[in-house]
């Protein structure tokens, strides 16, 4: 049975990184033990039997979040590292602009990542969730501040990508998160901010994308 991995930094607040952790899916001791031998097969079946889902190769999605900071990203020596690999890599180019998540043809990845506008909200969660029910790697480059139009406006306190780690994890992959600090002129002051690069892959797959940047 695969060992499920995550190296996952966790948000609070607008992209705050509070801690980083190495989880096992198998071993973590959080998962309830059958109260008999004879509940085995529902167990393994319940938790455990979509592990062996492969992803297709060579189908990467990439989910680009339309703000300042992965435009500023441009300036950044580790952008510009982590760029060729994604440039390559990429299959699929979405752009996460409001509510809206516009396809966009990915042989123009380079192109596109040299021309974002910040646009005031960005649906992380249905991003992340896309990249989750699909059975290809995804990456999701992001400030982690998931707004809506509502009064409220952010989500402080809310664990918005949970439930997709939760769905990528228990078909048996793998997430890996690089967190960049940067920072942002917001209004007369700087503000020392975040990027994240979310990244959804199978170290099973061969020449995967955390393969391709580490």
């Amino acid at each position: 049975m695969k060992i499920t991995h995550l190296i996952l930094g966790l948000l609070v607040g607008a992209g705050s990184l509070i801690g980083i952790g190495f989880l096992t899916g198998c071993n973590s001791g959080r998962t309830p033990t059958p109260e008999s031998a004879d509940k085995l097969a529902e167990f393994h079946e319940f938790y455990f039997e979509k592990q062996n889902e492969k992803l297709n190769p060579n189908a990467l999605a990439l989910y680009v979040d339309y703000s300042n900071c992965i435009a500023m990203g441009q300036h950044s020596r580790f952008f510009q590292a982590f760029e060729p690999s994604l440039t390559a890599s990429a299959k699929q180019y979405f752009a996460v602009k409001g509510k809206n998540i516009e396809p966009h043809a990915a042989d123009s990845t380079y192109a596109l990542l040299r021309t974002i506008d910040n646009v005031p909200f960005a649906d992380l969660k249905t991003a992340a969730e896309r990249i989750a029910n699909g059975n290809t790697e995804g990456v999701l480059l992001t400030d982690g501040e998931y707004y809506e139009p509502t009064v409220t406006k952010g989500n402080d306190n809310n664990p918005y990508l949970a439930e997709a780690f939760k769905t990528w994890l228990k078909k048996g992959h793998d997430i890996f998160i690089f967190v960049e600090p940067y920072e942002e002129l917001v209004g007369a002051r700087s503000v020392q901010k975040k990027r994240f690069y979310f990244l959804f892959t199978d170290q099973r797959l061969p020449d995967n994308i955390y393969n391709r940047v580490k």
